[in-house]
């Protein structure tokens, strides 16, 4: 079945990110040194970090009385988030939405909707998407993303390999956050971690996200996620115009890099799978 074909293939490049001799070619190209020096870069300053660590744990001991005071304030504030997380959940689960992922009236049923109406519209489902993009660099993008929707709690898995002919990294980020939902409209905001393949440390990452939903079959999407490691930022967009097909998409759009100060941007092609 064309949906399992699609599964398989998300898994294979998925592989990537874990592959640590893979290469393309043994020529160089302009895009090669631009990725050699990325990661050259953000090595560097997580060695600068390390030495930072040590020297600040030479000085823990006379900070402590100070950090103990301080603790009690981030820990007043860290329960005072909590506790507005829970209304913001308890107010998401009870909240009549929007059709999803698709406008009313539309053939498509495999929408989400709130707790309270489950007969109404689905309260799960997940989305497998792969794009690929051209940067004017050239370098290349391969995005493997999988979302999944429980009711109002929103969760994304997002891998994305840059490569020229021999040079690559990876990344892979996993997020959960909440979602707000109007009509023919969805927000996502998340947090979670952001890992490097050449870096032994993950990072905080956080987000958002959205999709609106046109007539005719057409809705736009929009991810972002971003990170940082001590001066050096990570950020990534991406916004795609998609047409569904019942459960499948296709789409065109761009993707934009920040990482590290290098600039990774250009065109790219999506497809996707709701299940």
């Amino acid at each position: 079945m064309d949906y399992k074909i699609f599964f398989l293939s998300f898994i294979i490049a998925s592989l990537f990110y874990f592959s640590p001799s893979f290469t393309i070619n043994s020529s160089e190209t302009e895009g090669d040194e631009k990725i050699r020096e990325t990661i050259e870069r953000i090595k560097e300053e997580e060695e600068q970090i390390e030495e930072h660590e040590v020297e600040k744990e030479e000085d823990d001991e006379v900070d402590e009385i100070r950090f103990d005071e301080d603790s009690s304030l981030e820990s007043f504030i860290g329960k005072l988030i909590g506790q507005i997380f829970k209304i913001l959940l308890r107010y998401s689960f009870t909240v009549r939405y929007a059709d999803y992922p698709y406008f009313a009236g539309n053939y498509y049923i495999y929408n989400t909707s709130s707790l309270f109406y489950p007969e109404e519209r689905n309260i799960f489902s997940v989305q497998l998407s792969t794009d690929f993009a051209y940067h004017f660099d050239e370098t290349y993008s391969l995005i493997n993303k999988i979302n999944a929707q429980i009711s109002a709690v929103h969760i994304n898995i997002f891998n994305q390999f840059i490569f020229s002919e021999s040079e690559w990294f990876s990344i892979i980020s996993g997020n959960a956050g909440l979602s707000f939902f109007l009509p023919n409209f969805m927000l996502n905001g998340y947090l979670g971690f952001f890992k490097l393949n050449f870096l032994e440390r993950y990072l905080f990452s956080y987000g958002f996200s959205s999709k609106l939903f046109l007539p005719k079959n057409f809705y736009i999407d929009f991810y972002n996620i971003n990170s940082t490691l001590g001066s050096l930022r990570f950020i990534h967009f991406a916004f795609n115009l998609n047409y569904s097909i019942r459960r499948f998409n296709i789409g065109i759009g761009y993707n934009y890099n920040d990482y590290a100060k290098d600039l990774y941007k250009g065109p790219c092609l999506k497809g996707s799978i709701w299940f």
